[in-house]
């Protein structure tokens, strides 16, 4: 948040957060705890006038784990982690 800050600080503009998650060897458990304290302060903030999470269903790369899905690998179930993404009412 503190970068998001300085981007309005600068910029003034609306920012729209694209593609966020924690990276590398996070657990699921660890997503929806960033997920828990970081969509509270994304829908406090004036400035942020949209976000999306990073990613709906994931296979294993550089940057990020199956941890950060939303859906389960091969269905159109929602992980624990979608369900909260989902229901989240800010």
């Amino acid at each position: 948040m503190v970068y998001l800050n300085a981007l309005w600080e600068r910029y003034r503009k609306p920012i729209w957060l694209t593609e966020f998650a924690c990276p590398q060897d996070k657990s699921a458990a660890d997503q929806l705890q960033f997920m828990k304290q970081i969509l509270p302060l994304l829908e406090s903030a004036d400035y942020v006038f949209r976000y999306s999470w990073f990613v709906s269903r994931n296979t294993e790369n550089l940057f990020t784990t199956k941890a950060v899905s939303l859906l389960h690998q091969n269905s159109r179930e929602m992980t624990t982690l979608g369900k909260y993404y989902n229901d989240f009412d800010g």
